[in-house]
């Protein structure tokens, strides 16, 4: 059970979806849509890689994000052979497994439009997967979140499997995210849209 009244968990999420908002609509200005911040999505949505480098991208990301995790800011431990066993690969081609974003955990997996897809699913891919989204789907998928955690959990305290919810995978991600942000790590209005 959850201790709080449904009222008290509406007004909590809806102070959280203003603040989330306000933030939007800074970047957005910033950017030059004033408060039209759905205007500026767009925009973020349409800066992708350019044809082939969308896997040094994400490569590149996660790189930069165990820098700022380790070094930069010592928030948290990463074992060498964590840092170093994550494995990266392009979304495959074949028509049962077409995505249009990027999965992880121990295998970060990139998408990017291949010759098999339809147009519009191409287009999706690229919006999908835009430089500043994939950003952020680095430290998400692979470290300090769900690859780190994946590789500690099989190691130490065995026992906390029964745990293995929504609420501590994505909810690690969640506090990783907002961390992220306090930290300063989306530096550009296009990284915090």
């Amino acid at each position: 059970m959850i201790p709080y009244p449904p009222e008290e968990l509406l007004s909590i999420g809806q102070s959280e979806y203003a603040w989330c908002e306000e933030e939007m609509i800074k970047a957005s200005t910033e950017l030059g849509y004033g408060r039209d911040w759905h205007r500026a999505l767009e925009f973020v949505k349409t800066l992708h890689a350019e044809q082939g480098q969308q896997a040094q991208l994400v490569h590149d990301g996660v790189l930069e994000v165990i820098e700022f995790v380790t070094r930069q800011y010592d928030l948290v431990t990463v074992p060498p052979l964590a840092a170093k066993t994550w494995k990266m690969d392009m979304v495959s081609p074949s028509p049962e497994f077409q995505s249009a974003a990027l999965v992880g955990g121990e295998k970060m997996v990139a998408a990017y439009p291949t010759v098999h897809m339809s147009h519009e699913s191409k287009l999706a891919s690229l919006r999908t997967n835009n430089i500043h989204f994939s950003h952020s789907t680095g430290f998400h998928e692979v470290i300090p979140d769900h690859h780190l955690q994946l590789y500690m959990n099989v190691r130490h305290r065995t026992y906390r499997a029964l745990f293995y919810t929504p609420f501590w995978i994505e909810g690690g991600a969640m506090y990783w995210e907002m961390l992220f942000w306090d930290k300063k790590f989306p530096t550009t209005p296009e990284d915090k849209i």
